[in-house]
């Protein structure tokens, strides 16, 4: 069988070229673009770290002809594997990395990685294989947080021939590497000088998140009152900033003898007293009741019998009596209850004041007759109440006594009794 005839047609060195041609547009070297610079990127952002390879036309590539690998060696020096890609199958190492399978035939290669953390940071390498040939690069990724930067106070209110310090707080950045220093510039001009020699920087301490705080202090002693209005500035160099961040710190010079600062002092003194006096009068406090106290009752005689009240806070306070016979029939009762209380002009010492209280409820044979007194030192007050008793031997010899104390800090009335003994003249 011969050749067709659009074959027979073309001399054989036509034939040998268009052949070599077919065969060289399927290959070429197999090269991965260098990059020089460190890809950067901030903590929790996404990342993407380059990959770009050529020496092939992506008409005649297939995705099953390419296989990819990234690792990353870490500040440790320990290397890991990141992503693989084997033809068919993309695995992931790095929780959230991938390659977009679009860009694999058009020579992107490139790894996405999301919510970039510190322990992402390190030497990433990327290999390309497209049998037989084989690419390798090398890329930096550079983690970073920037710094919080705040200074102590942005006034510094001071007088001549004193001396201050101006602290500045950085804290919340990585890696550790901050360049701190304190600059001034006068009043009124853009010149401003270094004073690295009056400055104190700690250093730096790392969170618990694996960010780092460090503090610079400056010490301020303004020789005039021409020094007002001066400028100091913590200026800040890091990583992370594409530009030096500032802090400013204003010195206020006041004349001797006007500084506001006693005045403030005197103010926090008075609110603090106030609040205290305030808590003392408002704060509920409950009584402490004595056992009833007295001789033998005479017979068709007034009797009196004392109990102490004392302690107590607010001030109202219930009084109850009862007279009951053992088989618990009443006999008489009485009751007081106090009202406001105004003060009278007689004052016992220590302090004390007395203040008549209202009675109620008075029987013939039964009342009460109690005094309350303050202890202005302490907000408390305490009640004097004298049971007046007139007996009869026949109705109240071996008659008990109850008195009952009611008061807002008590959630029951307090209770005391006593067995009256009556005696002939």
């Amino acid at each position: 069988m011969g050749l067709p005839e659009y074959l027979q047609r073309f001399p054989l060195q036509t034939a040998v070229l268009i052949l070599s041609l077919f065969c060289c547009s399927l290959g070429g070297k197999l090269e991965i673009r260098r990059i020089n610079s460190p890809v950067k990127a901030l903590l929790g952002e996404s990342g993407v770290i380059p990959c770009h390879f050529s020496g092939y036309e992506p008409s005649v590539l297939d995705q099953s002809m390419i296989s990819v690998g990234w690792t990353v060696r870490t500040s440790q020096n320990t290397e890991k594997r990141v992503y693989l890609f084997d033809g068919k199958i993309y695995n992931a190492i790095r929780s959230g990395s991938y390659i977009p399978d679009d860009g694999l035939v058009g020579g992107d290669a490139s790894l996405h990685i999301p919510n970039l953390q510190f322990s992402d940071e390190g030497e990433y390498t990327c290999t390309v294989i497209i049998t037989p040939d084989k690419a390798i690069s090398k890329v930096t990724l550079e983690v970073s947080a920037k710094p919080v930067c705040t200074v102590s106070d942005p006034t510094l209110v001071m007088n001549p021939d004193t001396t201050k310090s101006a602290k500045c707080y950085v804290n919340g950045f990585y890696p550790e590497s901050v360049k701190i220093q304190w600059l001034k510039a006068s009043k009124g001009s853009s010149d401003k000088s270094n004073l690295d020699s009056r400055t104190c920087t700690s250093v730096a301490v790392q969170n618990k998140d694996g960010t780092y705080k460090v503090t610079s202090v400056l010490s301020v002693t303004p020789m005039s009152l021409d020094e007002d209005g001066d400028v100091y500035s913590c200026v800040i160099s890091h990583r992370s900033l594409k530009d030096d961040f500032m802090v400013n710190v204003t010195l206020s010079v006041e004349p001797r003898g006007h500084s506001t600062t006693p005045w403030i002092i005197l103010g926090l003194v008075l609110i603090a007293v106030i609040y205290l006096i305030t808590a003392a009068v408002m704060y509920k406090v409950k009584p402490t009741v004595s056992e009833i106290t007295g001789k033998d009752l005479l017979h068709n005689a007034e009797n009196t019998l004392n109990c102490q009240i004392s302690g107590f806070r607010p001030k109202n306070l219930t009084i109850k009596v009862y007279l009951e016979k053992r088989t618990g029939v009443k006999i008489e009762e009485t009751s007081w209850s106090s009202v406001k209380p105004k003060r009278t002009e007689s004052q016992s010492t220590d302090a004390e004041q007395a203040v008549s209280l209202q009675t109620g409820n008075d029987s013939g044979n039964l009342r009460l007759d109690p005094v309350i007194t303050s202890y202005m030192h302490s907000y408390l007050f305490n009640c004097d109440c004298a049971i007046r008793i007139t007996p009869t031997f026949n109705i109240h010899n071996g008659a008990v006594l109850k008195l009952e104390v009611h008061h807002a800090a008590l959630k029951s009335p307090i209770r005391k009794y006593q067995i009256l003994k009556v005696k002939w003249k």
